[in-house]
């Protein structure tokens, strides 16, 4: 897989597909119980499975209501502990990003040319560095990421980059850590399709260029140059 390897992924980079007709729902797909959306991204990226997930088996309430599946306002208990009063619950509440009238997603295992509408990748911090400069070495314009404190996978990473179509950086939230044990080195990448044509190209120019500089990337030259010496 050429992404995972320009980008030396522990993980599989994860395809993600968002059904809205209740026809494409697979129950050959489904878990045997109901998991959070953290879990179907963190397993897929672990191994090969293939786990499509509907109303009723996704565990969390937060993942529901970025998904349209309940109204906000039904999780607002759960919002209390990220607002100081009421006023910013609600607040909270109407800013979360959140789409509708999904009947399912699936997450699968990311190969070229496959259909997906989001890929979400694990990464770390110089693999951030990497897929930014491969979007910046395309574009020239900066960067903008959006993040809440909750839920962010489903409202920051599916719900607004799906919206928005536009990428997305976030950190896993406390569900996230607990319920698929991320690590607090994890952050994740969240590409929408119509921003992939091309990244793997512009990431291989970028990695070539570094080479051809025969020195240490990200380090001054004068010391690359007394490293490389010595």
């Amino acid at each position: 897989m050429r992404l995972k390897e320009l980008l030396s992924l522990k993980y599989n980079p994860v395809g993600i597909k968002l059904h809205f007709d209740e026809s494409e729902i697979n129950k050959d797909l489904t878990p045997s119980k109901p998991m959070a959306i953290c879990e179907a991204i963190r397993v897929v990226a672990m191994g090969e499975w293939k786990i499509q997930l509907s109303e009723n088996y996704i565990s969390c309430k937060g993942a529901k209501a970025a998904l349209g599946f309940i109204e906000p306002q039904a999780i607002k208990d759960m919002i209390k502990t990220y607002g100081k009063d009421d006023e910013v619950v609600e607040k909270i509440l109407k800013n979360r990003p959140k789409i509708e009238n999904i009947k399912a997603i699936t997450f699968f295992p990311f190969v070229k040319n496959s259909s997906f509408d989001i890929l979400a990748i694990i990464v770390d911090a110089y693999q951030i560095l990497l897929l930014n400069q491969a979007f910046v070495f395309q574009t020239g314009e900066n960067l903008t990421f959006t993040m809440g404190s909750n839920s962010t996978l489903c409202s920051y990473g599916l719900a607004y980059v799906f919206r928005e179509k536009i990428p997305n950086l976030v950190v896993p939230c406390a569900g996230a850590k607990i319920k698929a044990c991320f690590e607090d080195k994890d952050a994740l990448y969240f590409i929408p399709y119509e921003k992939f044509e091309n990244l793997e190209e512009a990431l291989s120019l970028v990695l070539e260029r570094q080479k051809e500089k025969d020195k240490f990337p990200y380090i001054p030259s004068s010391l690359g140059d007394s490293i490389k010496r010595s």
